[in-house]
């Protein structure tokens, strides 16, 4: 559904509407390429990602995430040749000031994590790659995980997606 901000069209957010993101919580996040284009490599024989200079400044930049936001602790996660997986953790020592209402992305939130993750890539990939006409896709996915159960299924989804990759048609990817 699009809605009308100062007088364009936009798309209405996909983001849980009663919930505060800057909550305390599991959350699997997905960042796709534009086109879902092959920035980050491909997946071997073996099922393991083999990633391009893009992908290895992909997977260090998620690993400096904690380094960022000392208050997000990473769960499994995976590089794949046009998008990332992986869990991200937010534990607030003391839960962010603020109007839950202000505009996104909001000071602790996984959008802010996400926005910022997104931003270094791009700036180190287009600095390191400059023949590359890197872009992210606009949005990112998430779902809050809300049980053991849930968490455990999810992490097995990420370690196994370098395997079904190749499983899938190429019209899937």
């Amino acid at each position: 559904m699009t809605d009308l901000y100062q007088h364009k069209y936009r798309i209405a957010s996909i983001r849980l509407s009663s919930w505060d993101y800057r909550s305390n919580g599991v959350y699997f996040v997905t960042i796709c390429t534009k086109n879902k284009k092959h920035y980050f490599g491909s997946i071997n024989a073996q099922d393991q990602p083999v990633l391009t200079l893009a992908g290895d400044i992909a997977y260090r930049a998620w690993e400096e995430i904690p380094v960022h936001f000392p208050f997000v602790r990473l769960g499994p996660f995976v590089i794949m040749p046009n998008h990332v997986h992986g869990l991200i953790i937010i534990r607030h020592t003391i839960e962010p000031e603020g109007d839950p209402e202000q505009l996104s992305p909001k000071k602790g939130s996984l959008s802010s994590v996400v926005r910022s993750y997104k931003s270094a890539c791009s700036k180190f990939i287009r600095q390191q790659c400059p023949d590359r006409e890197f872009q992210w896709q606009e949005r990112f996915y998430e779902r809050i995980i809300r049980d053991a159960r849930e968490y455990e299924i999810v992490c097995r989804y990420i370690l196994d997606n370098p395997r079904k990759w190749r499983q899938q048609s190429a019209f899937d990817r």
